[in-house]
């Protein structure tokens, strides 16, 4: 499967065949993770892969007793928030990306971004999650190119602080997103994607020849 098979035959799945993922389909993966560009080479990510099951279940207990407190009286609200953000408990494995905050390099050699503290923080944290993106999503291709399905979520960073203690993660990590996997249940077509022409422009040089003839 070359990469723009591997994109083609991406999907968001959510429910698993009980099927375990071994350990070397789950190092592959990260390992193709690693592989992903980051700012400066900072390569400021970590994975904590789990298969233990109790844990898998403790981990979606705490999202979902988080989203119960944070919803406070909307009982439809969290339930919602609940399906999505804590049904990775039913998955094989889960693994936990965990980011480390890296300075601006473009920030520090700029002073005058120190009068722009919006502008500051975006530079301080856009190049980092560009980079944990680009890590993630290589993760989600080397998966499928391994026959595994997954999800990307980002709904359980309510649970941050309770998701690190469980994994064992102290500072100076970040937990920002977790990654659902197993085999998929059924197949799924996926939503439709919008078109090229929807999605992009392009800014050619003009042509060198006269259109019109002398």
């Amino acid at each position: 499967m070359d990469v723009f098979e591997a994109i083609e035959a991406r999907r968001s799945v959510r429910r698993f065949l009980p099927e375990p993922v071994p350990r070397e389909a789950l190092e592959r993966c990260i390992e193709a993770a690693g592989k992903a560009p980051s700012p400066h080479n900072e390569q400021m990510w970590r994975f904590v892969a789990v298969t233990d099951r109790a844990l898998i279940r403790r981990m979606a207990e705490a999202v979902k007793e988080e989203v119960d407190r944070l919803a406070g009286d909307d009982r439809e609200g969290a339930a919602r928030v609940k399906w999505f953000g804590a049904f990775f408990g039913h998955a094989p494995a889960v693994v936990l990306v965990f980011m480390r905050p890296i300075g601006s390099v473009v920030a520090s050699l700029l002073p005058g971004t120190g009068e722009d503290p919006e502008l500051k923080a975006e530079m301080e944290t856009t190049p980092a999650r560009l980079g944990m993106g680009a890590a993630v999503e290589n993760f989600l291709l080397a998966a499928v190119a391994l026959g595994y399905g997954t999800c990307w979520l980002s709904a359980p960073v309510v649970a941050a602080g309770r998701l690190a203690e469980l994994a064992g993660v102290g500072e100076p990590w970040r937990f920002v997103s977790l990654i659902a996997m197993g085999k998929p249940r059924r197949e799924t077509a996926g939503p439709p994607k919008k078109p090229l022409e929807e999605i992009a422009e392009f800014r050619e040089p003009p042509s060198s020849f006269s259109a019109t003839t002398p």
